[in-house]
């Protein structure tokens, strides 16, 4: 698979529901025999704050046939959800 039809994103929030639905088509349209080659292509085309995000983690993490939602699931519980205030600040 060309790595131009790999789906990228850079961290920027306000494009996320893009690359999510992107992501989608991606797995959805890879052959179930190679989708456990779908997550590590999409962590290679990250790039900014999302590379960041995903520095550091273990090899192998997303290599499996869930690899790609996994993927988008991290990156959207790291990146994209509010952080809670500090509560501790205000008692």
């Amino acid at each position: 698979m060309p790595m131009e039809s790999v789906p990228s994103w850079n961290g920027e929030l306000d494009s996320f529901e893009e690359y999510r639905a992107q992501v989608t088509f991606y797995v959805d349209g890879t052959e179930r025999n190679k989708r456990s080659l779908c997550g590590p292509r999409l962590a290679g085309r990250l790039s900014g704050r999302a590379a960041a995000a995903v520095r550091g983690k273990r090899p192998g993490w997303l290599t499996d046939m869930d690899g790609g939602y996994r993927l988008l699931s991290y990156l959207y519980g790291k990146l994209c959800r509010e952080p809670l205030p500090d509560l501790g600040r205000h008692m």
